[in-house]
């Protein structure tokens, strides 16, 4: 496991997963191998929601890019739902796709909103459904990894980044 320390509070990554966090970001990320499989959650620190809102209470997006060699990429659009989590979207990239499922940047942003994002999947049959969440739930992506994601904007990432701002915002109040 890995242990990331933020503005004092101290938090164990989720089992098996490797936690990436850059002070400043406003995105976080967990990856994992399985396989010949590369797994990838991303999330943002949620839009401001009041202090006193229950961790299972933060309503948050987060995206899960399921790569394989040579098959490409699946991006799942998720979001955090009472403690579990709901599945909004999914994108299928192609191997030659696969450098586009994964660029940072507001080109690359528009590029996939340009894209066929499949059917609403609440519209898809039961059975494809279940399997859906069945494929998510083998890698990992389980009610518990959310609640984790929510616990950690909460207690760690949140207020490190308030921590830096307000830093900077003396910084530059007091002239240094």
């Amino acid at each position: 496991y890995q242990r990331r320390v933020h503005g004092g509070h101290a938090m164990d990554a989720p089992q098996g997963w490797k936690l990436s966090n850059k002070p400043g970001h406003g995105t976080v990320a967990l990856s994992r191998t399985m396989g010949d499989e590369s797994i990838t959650v991303q999330f943002m620190l949620p839009p401001k929601q009041p202090y006193d809102t229950e961790v299972d209470n933060i309503q948050m997006h987060f995206d899960v890019l399921v790569e394989r060699p040579s098959c490409g990429v699946l991006e799942f659009a998720c979001s955090t739902d009472n403690g579990g989590y709901d599945l909004e979207g999914l994108s299928v990239f192609s191997d030659r796709d696969r450098k586009l499922a994964k660029e940072e940047s507001a080109e690359g942003d528009y590029r996939r909103d340009q894209r066929y994002v499949g059917p609403l999947l609440d519209d898809l049959e039961g059975d494809i459904q279940e399997e859906l969440a069945g494929f998510l739930e083998e890698r990992g992506i389980v009610p518990d990894l959310s609640k984790w994601m929510q616990r950690y904007v909460k207690e760690v990432k949140d207020p490190a980044e308030y921590q830096q701002w307000l830093s900077g915002l003396l910084k530059f109040v007091d002239g240094k």
